[in-house]
């Protein structure tokens, strides 16, 4: 165990306060009677903090010193809702500036800000407090939030940012991807609840996955969405992973195959919390973490592009990924969560078009301008990766309706693909064209106890 956060069972130890970085908000609106949303943040003790960051900021340049921090970080997320947390608190002015994550085309982030301090009270405003991905939550009562002092914000920030860590070179990068890379028979979408895990496989036949985007999972709240008979990875080919951006559903799966930590991990540079950051510490202490650079648009190898997201907010300036098959020069979408007028070129047909995509962000509204289109081989599929009866209602029939429209009808849901499976397991294949054989349960060649095998296409 890291640190207590990352425990199956962690302590409680209830802070008297926190500082707590706006991690993300989740937007309900439009959903049924729904005109709300979820606002998540990731937060440390304050007293804890208040002692012990001065020393750490002197000492973070050496690796053994940053690594302890983090093992000791009383840290947690809280959650409540943005009416509750602010409607009575903050103008209508600020409360825009504070939806940059929800996804609308005009959404835009601070590099660095967004710090408050939390002070539980006796007051009115309830909240949730999460000591661990996987625990049930303890109910709290908070003041109201309050932002820090500009100077103290730049204090916090520098604490857990990535920037003692250098970027990676291009060429520690490619080294990374081959030969993972070199060739690409089809990708592999896990059934992991509410979250994302995909997976690039050099034979769809023996479909041991080379290399993985993304390592989430349900979590939180949605925890319960997350498969109960998914134990196992596959990490016998000690496959590196792409994140495609610092949102815990899209690693919090580290934490229940800790072995994967032992990978290397090729991660875009974004502000980050403290959890977040915990998790980047437990990387580099035991695996080797790779910083792609914000100056590089693009990086091919062999059958792989993957793309530098060119957008504000957390979700639109990450990571995506394009794998194409080489001989049929068909290609296959993975955005993340990162809308497609973000992702280069995506959305000009001229120069790309998808057979196969995973929708973004689980399928959430969007708020798409443009979608896509297939290539129309008479063989395109478009995925979603949710859990059922998640949070957050996805997916949104909105943009199910919206893909659609695009000629994206050949749909398939790891979540319907659970209910049909024997091995109560969605696994979902995606493939260039129509050669395999369907229906055929295809297990990897590795032999050992991973239960990825896939049981549609």
């Amino acid at each position: 165990m890291f640190n207590n956060f990352f425990s199956g069972d962690p302590v409680i130890e209830k802070p008297r306060a926190v500082y707590a970085k706006l991690d993300k908000i989740e937007s309900l609106d439009g959903v049924g009677s729904q005109s709300d949303s979820y606002v998540y943040f990731d937060t440390v003790d304050a007293d804890w903090f208040n002692r012990t960051w001065k020393k750490y900021r002197s000492e973070r340049k050496h690796q053994d010193a940053s690594i302890n921090w983090f093992k000791v970080a009383p840290i947690s997320i809280i959650v409540g809702k943005r009416s509750l947390l602010f409607g009575k608190y903050v103008s209508t002015d600020e409360l825009d500036s504070l939806r940059h994550e929800i996804d609308a085309p005009t959404d835009e982030i601070e590099e660095r800000g967004n710090w408050y301090l939390l002070e539980f009270a006796n007051d009115d405003i309830p909240v949730d407090q999460y000591f661990g991905l996987f625990s049930p939550p303890v109910s709290r009562v908070i003041a109201s939030p309050q932002r820090v002092s500009a100077e103290f914000e730049k204090s916090l920030g520098d604490c857990f940012d990535l920037d003692d860590i250098k970027d990676a070179t291009v060429s520690d990068i490619k080294k990374t991807l081959n030969p993972s890379c070199n060739s690409v028979e089809g990708v592999a979408v896990y059934d992991v609840g509410q979250g994302n895990c995909n997976a690039l496989l050099r034979n769809v036949y023996s479909p041991a996955p080379t290399l993985y985007f993304d390592f989430g999972g349900g979590a939180l709240a949605n925890q319960s969405t997350f498969p109960t008979k998914l134990r196992h990875f596959c990490k016998s080919l000690k496959q590196p992973v792409i994140l495609s951006h610092w949102d815990w559903d899209h690693w919090s799966s580290a934490q229940r195959d800790s072995g994967i930590l032992q990978h290397t991990w090729i991660v875009p540079r974004q502000t980050l919390g403290a959890v977040h950051r915990t998790l980047a510490a437990n990387i580099d202490s035991k695996g080797k973490l790779l910083i792609y650079p914000n100056n590089i648009g693009s990086i091919r190898v062999g059958s792989v592009e993957l793309i530098k997201c060119q957008g504000r907010g957390r979700n639109h300036s990450g990571l995506a990924l394009i794998a194409t098959h080489q001989i049929l020069d068909r290609r296959i979408l993975l955005p993340g969560d990162a809308r497609y007028n973000v992702i280069p070129n995506c959305l000009s047909r001229a120069i790309t078009a998808f057979t196969a995509l995973v929708a973004p962000h689980h399928g959430a509204d969007m708020r798409f301008r443009r979608v896509p289109g297939p290539d129309y081989c008479g063989f395109n599929r478009i995925v979603y990766s949710y859990g059922p009866q998640n949070t957050f209602y996805h997916p949104r029939q909105i943009t199910i309706d919206r893909h659609k429209d695009e000629d994206w009808d050949h749909k398939l849901e790891t979540a319907e693909a659970r209910k049909r499976s024997p091995t109560q397991l969605g696994h979902l294949l995606l493939t260039f064209d129509n050669s395999y054989v369907p229906n055929t349960r295809l297990f990897p060649p590795c032999g050992g106890n991973c239960q990825l095998d896939l049981v549609e296409g």
